[in-house]
């Protein structure tokens, strides 16, 4: 970012096999402006999913023995205000009361070890609230992450620069994840 040299599209890739490849694409992401100094993708990994994957089944289980529809037990557990949406500390506190529902469906709350984490896999937009129609389009992908040894980052093209491409400063991939 800052100027036509800088990243635009970008792919991340991976392979099961070797360093040599065979190359899969994992995801892409676009910086959305060449004046941004930041660029924010999420990527779903596998961790992340299997937790996911735990808190909904929490849910779905809780709003089977209530005798309702998971958008109903959302709604009278996260978003009891009626805004539409949840903030991370009324999701915590959601999260309690899932906690203290656990007894009536037997299920494992490991996911609760990861509150924050779990909070920003389902706030996939970064506003700092998610909604039912988060939990919905996430409970609706197909397919699990990859997991692989050999990853790279790839530029695919930049802001109009036909000399060079260019990052400045250290290029930071970060993750998010429990040991």
């Amino acid at each position: 970012p800052g100027t036509e040299a800088g990243a635009r599209m970008c792919k991340v890739f991976y392979s099961k096999v070797s360093a040599d490849g065979p190359w899969r694409e994992a995801w892409r992401f676009e910086v959305g402006s060449k004046a941004d100094s930041a660029c924010r993708s999420t990527h779903i990994t596998a961790g992340s999913w299997t937790v996911f994957e735990d808190f909904l089944e929490c849910l779905r289980d809780i709003a089977h023995k209530v005798s309702s529809r998971l958008e109903v037990t959302w709604h009278k557990i996260f978003d009891t205000n009626d805004e539409g949406e949840s903030s991370y500390s009324e999701f915590v506190e959601g999260c309690h009361q899932v906690q203290g529902l656990a007894d009536l469906v037997g299920r494992s709350m490991e996911w609760m070890n990861d509150l924050q984490g779990l909070f920003r896999f389902l706030d996939e937009d970064d506003t700092g609230v998610i909604t039912l129609d988060d939990l919905m389009r996430v409970s609706t992908l197909k397919e699990r992450p990859p997991k692989a040894r050999w990853w790279k980052f790839h530029i695919v093209n930049n802001w109009g620069s036909i000399r060079r491409l260019q990052v400045i400063g250290p290029l930071k991939l970060f993750v998010t994840g429990q040991a």
